[in-house]
């Protein structure tokens, strides 16, 4: 083992300072193909990301709405399930950012991810009708 190595295996051990600032790194991916590879967490949701994008599609309903996001760096889309509050305003073609839960989809369904919207940050609007 040379001395470099010694040296920064001594400085990130567990119990080091350096070692608690980096894993407590907040999970907010820059994209959503970085989204889609952070696997959900089994234990109810407890993880929270935030992504921003274009709305591909929305479809609202009564006690929820559905939005599939995407931002150009994959070509899978991000669902995202919001309640209707966080639906108004939003139409296809907006550039929104959502913040919530990053939980798995229940069985049977297309993607194996979801993001439970917590809030939505509207950045840009489009005009439906032009879209």
């Amino acid at each position: 083992m040379s001395w470099r190595s010694s040296c920064l295996r001594r400085r990130l051990q567990p119990n080091s300072s350096r070692w608690r600032r980096l894993s407590t790194i907040s999970l907010q991916p820059p994209n959503i193909a970085s989204a889609l590879a952070i696997p959900p967490s089994d234990d109810g949701g407890n993880v929270t990301i935030q992504v921003s994008g274009t709305v591909r599609t929305i479809r609202k309903q009564k006690q929820r709405a559905f939005l599939q996001l995407g931002d150009g760096s994959t070509v899978h889309h991000l669902q995202a399930l919001l309640n209707p509050d966080h639906a108004q305003g939003l139409s296809t073609g907006a550039f929104v950012a959502i913040k919530g839960l990053w939980r798995p989809a229940p069985p049977g369904k297309e993607q194996s991810h979801e993001l439970h919207a917590q809030q939505v940050t509207i950045i840009g609007a489009a005009d439906s009708e032009l879209m």
